[in-house]
């Protein structure tokens, strides 16, 4: 193992390792743990109740195309007959997902057969998709949950002849246990994730901390293996991320209370001066909604100056994206 100098602070790692990262250093720590055959069928395995085997075939075909890159931390692989789409999730999942994945899914379906292949009159079959989430934000969420794609519909409620479900599984520390116990790679993560997590909301990013952090990982046997190959580089990559999210929850928070009470104001004064309570009421709720549209107005201009992609920001503030091109 060789010890060299970069400008994240200390990168301690094999030539192998540190070879692999200059290829694939704006893929995730997830994707470097999970983006090969043994370590996907386990994770699958775990996930689905299934007994797949190192002799299954599997064949990547996760996109890498700029028009998907908003998809970050994403695999997509054929597994006998199942495409797979497996996406991490720091942050809370996008509403719009379902209707991404359907736009993923479809532009595989033309990548592997071309169009012309369902022009004919004999049956194309093709393979049966399955969309995952495994979720690991600070925002409180269940173990497990749905979301589909007839949510998105202007009739949603009304019975549709196309439907898409993605299942969300929460992955912190100490959720879905039985998961968790089948596939040992996803538990480990899991903990190192926590872990760097814990230090990057109190401290920043230095090589005495990450030497701190190998060493609590080594202790506790987490990831072992894979921080010897990868070294202190993998913890530079998932702490940037984490240290961003953590800012992104704290806008979103000022964001909404700040919104609140400006609204709530505005809102009080217009009541008053209506005199009746209907009025009260209807100013209440239209300032409020004017505060928080302004100060998600701000929220925007402040990620767009510091580079945020467009997809991001409007996740995040909720505003549409026309708008925030505008700005």
């Amino acid at each position: 193992m060789e010890t060299i100098g970069n400008k994240s602070g200390l990168l301690t790692t094999t030539p192998e390792a540190r070879a692999s990262l200059r290829r694939e250093y704006k893929d995730s720590v997830f994707r470097l743990l999970f983006n090969n055959k043994e370590n996907v069928i386990n994770l699958y395995n775990a996930i689905a109740g299934k007994e797949y085997t190192a002799e299954t075939q599997v064949n990547f075909t996760t996109i890498e195309d700029a028009v998907f890159k908003t998809e970050k931390n994403d695999i997509a692989f054929l597994l006998e007959n199942t495409f797979v789409v497996l996406l991490e999730h720091q942050s809370s999942p996008n509403k719009n997902m379902t209707t991404r994945d359907l736009i993923y899914y479809s532009t595989i379906l033309q990548r592997m057969y071309g169009m012309k292949a369902f022009l004919k009159e004999k049956c194309v079959k093709i393979p049966r998709p399955e969309f995952l989430v495994l979720y690991n934000g600070v925002r409180e969420m269940p173990d497990y949950q749905e979301m589909k794609l007839s949510d998105n519909f202007y009739d949603h409620e009304e019975e549709t002849g196309l439907q898409l479900t993605v299942k969300v599984y929460n992955i912190n520390n100490g959720r879905n246990p039985e998961v968790m116990k089948r596939c040992r790679t996803l538990q480990e993560y899991s903990q190192f994730v926590g872990i760097v997590r814990e230090y990057a909301e109190t401290q920043k990013l230095s090589d005495s901390v990450m030497v701190e952090i190998l060493q609590k990982c080594r202790a506790e046997n987490v990831l072992k293996e894979f921080l010897e190959k990868y070294g202190t580089e993998v913890i530079g990559m998932l702490f940037e991320v984490l240290t961003e999210e953590e800012a992104r929850e704290l806008s979103r928070q000022d964001g909404f209370e700040s919104g609140y009470e400006d609204g709530l104001a505005e809102g009080r004064a217009e009541g008053k001066e209506e005199g009746r309570k209907e009025g009260r009421k209807e100013g209440r709720k239209e300032g409020q909604e004017e505060g928080q549209y302004r100060k998600a107005l701000d929220t925007a201009r402040k990620m767009k100056a510091k580079g945020f992609a467009l997809v991001e920001i409007a996740e995040l503030t909720d505003l549409p994206l026309d708008e925030i091109e505008g700005l």
